[in-house]
C-alpha cells in the first residue's frame, strides 16, 4: 500500500532486518502476475538458475588460472554448477517465495566477486565499482553477505596477484578493502536510519 520503495526508508515488519531489495522485487512479481504464486516461483527458480552458473563461471575461471588442461577444468567447472543448483539444502530458498532474500543476497554476492575477478586480473577500475555496486546491492538483500570482503581478501591472499607481491600490491588490498568497507558503512548508516537499530535479528 505505501508502495515499492517504502521499505528502504522505513521498518515495515515486526523483525529487526532491513532488507528492502528483495520486497522490491515481490513487488514487481505483484505488479506482474497479481496474487498467483507461479510468477513468484519461476522468479526465483531464474533467479536459482543465474547463481548456479555464476558457481560454475568462478570455479571455471579460477580453475583456469590453476589447471593446465582446460578440459579438465571445464569438468570441474560444470560438476560444481550443476550440483549447486540441485543440492537440497537449497530447495527451501527456491521454493519459498519468502526466501528471495537469500537468492538475491547470493546473486549480487556472486556477480561482485565475478566483478572483482576480473578487477583482480585486468586491473580495470570498471570492474571493481560493478563489484562494489553487486556488494551494495547484496547488502541490501540480505545482510549475511557482509563477510564478502574477508572472502576476496582471502582470495587475494591464496589465489590472486598480491600472493608474495610487494607493496604495492599491498596497498591496492588496503585501497579494496577500505572501499568494501565504505560500502558496509553506508548500508549501516541506512539500516540505523530505516529501522533505528544498528545490529538486530529476530
Amino acid at each position: 500500500n505505501n508502495g515499492p520503495f517504502y521499505p528502504f526508508f522505513r521498518q515495515w515488519t515486526p523483525f529487526y532486518n532491513y532488507r528492502p531489495l528483495p520486497f522490491l522485487s515481490i513487488f514487481i512479481d505483484y505488479k506482474i502476475g497479481g496474487l498467483t504464486p507461479h510468477g513468484y516461483h519461476i522468479t526465483n527458480i531464474l533467479i536459482h538458475a543465474l547463481n548456479s552458473f555464476f558457481v560454475f563461471m568462478i570455479t571455471y575461471l579460477m580453475a583456469g588460472d590453476r589447471i593446465k588442461d582446460s578440459a579438465y577444468g571445464l569438468v570441474v567447472a560444470l560438476i560444481s554448477g550443476i550440483w549447486y543448483l540441485f543440492m537440497s539444502s537449497h530447495a527451501e530458498a527456491v521454493t519459498w517465495i519468502a526466501c528471495r532474500p537469500d537468492l538475491l543476497a547470493t546473486f549480487f554476492g556472486l556477480a561482485s566477486f565475478i566483478a572483482y575477478y576480473f578487477y583482480s586480473v585486468r586491473s580495470d577500475s570498471k570492474y571493481l565499482l560493478a563489484s562494489l555496486l553487486c556488494y551494495c546491492l547484496a547488502l541490501f538483500s540480505k545482510e549475511s553477505v557482509v563477510t564478502l570482503p574477508i572472502i576476496i581478501l582471502c582470495y587475494e591472499f591464496f589465489f590472486g596477484k598480491s600472493q608474495g607481491a610487494g607493496k604495492r600490491e599491498f596497498r591496492k588490498m588496503v585501497f579494496v578493502f577500505t572501499a568494501f568497507s565504505s560500502i558496509f558503512l553506508f548500508y549501516l548508516v541506512a539500516r540505523l536510519m530505516a529501522i533505528d537499530v544498528l545490529i538486530g535479528g529476530y
